[in-house]
């Protein structure tokens, strides 16, 4: 009997192997859910012209090195490109055709992409030596040319082959090239003294001619190109030069207050800001320029030419107002005002215009890309879809429990210690009485809804009941409107984000959405590591255990005009607000401390540039904790101490010291466990804080 018995043990144990096995296998490469980003865009182009090969599409280069193309109608990814990480320099790009054209690697290697599809047509090293590119411009006659701080170099469209290079002087500043007739020029210059233009023979490169301007107010950093036209300028005076003249001339606008020239992507317009606003001026060549719009609060402003010929020009406040000129008139065609409150100021847009539509593609300063569309004849405009690409810049997670439900706070409750059994029995019977009283309310809400879709036709009762069952599951679908309160089982919680683009979000963790955001304001910043790396902390001070209180969560930033610390708390469930506080000095460390005040808040412990000690919210002098609070420090440099917290006296004390005597080769990276860390399974944070060295 003992051979059958070993063999049919034997038997269910290797099917129950292999049905484990089956169930890890049936999970391996599958996501609950993914979000893929493309970072923060800073060169943005959206056309639908006839003339463009793929008008459905917005291309976009980013701060992360990314060359991307988003889809109009939905915003999803259409196809991405990762450039190289270590560049200093963010790429370039430029369209031709049905290429679009990228300058990478601090300008060391041109790219040339399928403007539909994303894929590699072919690549071209320029240089074997990083530099810093200046422009890039596309030709009608075939080729690109690349201009840096050194050279001017010409590239064919169709294979990338260098046709021919020209050396240009180093000590010049450049500003930019302009391509012309069978003509490409450069422009640049010596600071305070003149402007040099350069005139090549697109063709063989041969210079064909060399124009110097006296000009005691050239600072290339005071200038811009704007199409044909170099704009540049002082405290009150706007100096113009359209360099597509043969000879180029100045001509100067009195404009007191001058603060910014503004780049123009049409020809025949320049703009400048003075006093908060912006004057649109038309330029000609022998021609004095005239001023043709007054923009005023302007924050941002584009201009586009039109499919049928006409130069429109549209304008963001810092209120949210848009509006269109048309600027063969300067008369208002279109204006709105977006409606949404709370949100960031818009950096940068572009536009394009329909038969009868405009189209807006709008991008924040907290990175947000939204697409607007708009009628011509109503002045409403409708929100497409938005890209949240804040979150390609994640600093801190954490993740918060749910809120109770009003029945689990109500059974939590009951449970209150020094009571007499009467007062428990009566809180008994009152939570019971409660859910069934919320019982009674969920099931005749599904009565009721379901009387829309019940057949009435049918004569069983069965029929009925199974009517009743498919209204209450249908009610339940839309999972985006069910209340914000913990689950059976505790399994959907609330993903806490901070990022570095003064943002913070709030993410369903069963299905990767948005529940909410934090706008943290323009003069929030990220506080720099001791590493060098930047960081925006987020702590949980009081989490949704404390029932009777709203959760807490803190982050803490720096003011971008004084640099001192800066601390934003609000309810990590909600999103909303609840502190703002001012630091009067630099933060160089903050940590949350594992004790709790009165109202079951983790204090916040905030270590200044001058190592003077605060608490947020503010300890009381009576305090008191058992366990000593000891703090570790490191630098890049290699110095490592430790320190002991003294509560009553409210400073550290230095315990021990070491060096680690780095060379110029090594440096540290370190990563630690999350403060009172939350163990998700069975063991324990061993590792409070690993130091590598990397050389």
């Amino acid at each position: 009997m003992g051979l059958p018995y070993w063999l049919t043990s034997a038997f269910f144990v290797t099917n129950l192997l292999i049905t484990v096995d089956a169930i890890f296998e049936d999970q391996v490469g599958k996501f609950d859910w993914r979000q893929q980003h493309i970072g923060c865009p800073y060169q943005i182009h959206f056309d639908r012209s006839k003339s463009a090969a793929k008008s459905d599409l917005i291309f976009v280069s980013t701060e992360a090195n990314v060359i991307a193309a988003l889809t109009s109608n939905t915003g999803n990814i259409a196809w991405r490109q990762l450039m190289e990480e270590n560049s200093t320099s963010l790429p370039l790009f430029i369209l031709r055709n049905k290429m679009l054209i990228t300058l990478a690697r601090n300008g060391e290697v041109v790219r040339a992409w399928e403007r539909e599809g994303g894929s590699l047509v072919w690549e071209t090293q320029i240089r074997f030596a990083p530099t810093r590119p200046i422009s890039m411009v596309a030709s009608s006659e075939g080729v690109v040319f690349v201009l840096d701080a050194s050279a001017l170099i010409v590239l064919s469209i169709s294979n990338g082959h260098v046709k021919w290079s020209a050396n240009i002087d180093k000590t010049r500043d450049w500003v930019g090239a302009v391509q012309g007739s069978q003509l490409v020029t450069v422009i640049g210059g010596v600071r305070g003294q003149n402007v040099e233009i350069l005139r090549y023979n697109s063709q063989n490169g041969i210079l064909q001619k060399k124009q110097v301007i006296d000009a005691i107010w050239f600072n290339k950093q005071r200038c811009k190109l704007s199409n044909t036209i170099l704009l540049c300028e002082d405290a009150s005076s706007l100096f113009v030069v359209d360099v597509s003249s043969d000879p180029a001339a100045v001509q100067r606008i009195s404009l007191d207050g001058l603060t910014e020239v503004i780049a123009v992507k049409v020809d025949g317009f320049v703009a400048a800001r003075s006093h908060g606003s912006v004057f649109i001026y038309r330029v000609a060549p022998s021609q004095q320029p005239q001023l043709l719009v007054t923009l005023e609060n302007a924050d941002v402003i584009s201009a586009i030419r039109t499919p049928d010929g006409r130069n429109l020009l549209s304008s963001f406040s810092s209120m949210h107002e848009l509006s269109v000129y048309d600027l063969s008139s300067g008369k208002r065609i279109f204006e709105s005002k977006l409606s949404e409150r709370g949100s960031a100021p818009i950096s940068q847009f572009t536009f394009a215009v329909s038969a009868r539509e405009f189209e807006f593609v709008t991008v924040s300063e907290d990175c947000r890309i939204d697409f607007f569309v708009g009628c011509t004849t109503t002045p409403e405009l409708l929100l497409e879809w938005s890209r949240h690409e804040a979150l390609s810049a994640i600093s801190t997670v954490r993740m918060v429990d749910l809120p109770l439900s009003e029945a689990q706070a109500g059974i939590e409750s009951e449970f209150i210690a020094e009571a007499s059994m009467l007062e428990s029995l009566i809180r008994r019977l009152s939570s019971q009485a409660d859910q069934f009283h919320r019982a009674f309310i969920k099931a005749a809400n599904q009565i009721l809804s379901a009387s829309s879709i019940l057949n009435i036709r049918s004569r069983s009762f069965t029929d009925w009941m199974s009517s009743l069952r498919s209204s209450a599951t249908h009610h339940d679908v839309h999972k985006g409107d069910a209340p914000i309160e913990r689950d059976y089982f505790n399994m959907r919680k609330v993903i806490v984000v901070s990022t570095l683009k003064s943002t913070v979000f709030g993410l369903d963790s069963s299905d990767g959405s948005i529940i909410w955001r934090l706008y943290l304001g323009r003069d929030a910043v990220p506080l720099k590591e001791s590493l060098g790396s930047l960081s925006v902390p987020l702590f949980i001070q009081r989490t949704t255990t404390h029932y009777q209180y709203s959760a807490l969560a803190a982050v803490a930033l720096a003011n971008k005009y004084t640099r001192n610390g800066l601390l934003i708390t609000f309810d990590p469930i909600s999103g909303k607000m609840v502190e703002r506080i001012d630091l009067s000095s630099r933060i160089k460390r903050v940590e949350l401390l594992p004790l709790v005040d009165a109202y079951s808040v983790h204090p916040l412990l905030i270590v200044d540039k001058s190592n003077k000690l605060s608490t947020y919210p503010k300890l009381p002098s009576e305090v008191s904790f058992a366990t000593p609070i000891h703090l570790f420090s490191f630098e890049a440099n290699g110095r490592l101490e430790g320190f002991r917290f003294d509560l009553q006296r409210m400073e550290l004390r230095r315990t021990w010291g070491a060096d680690l005597r780095l060379t110029p080769q090594q440096k540290i990276i370190a990563s630690a466990c999350i403060a009172l860390v939350r163990c998700w399974v069975i063991g324990r944070c061993f590792i409070s804080i690993l130091i590598r060295i990397w050389w």
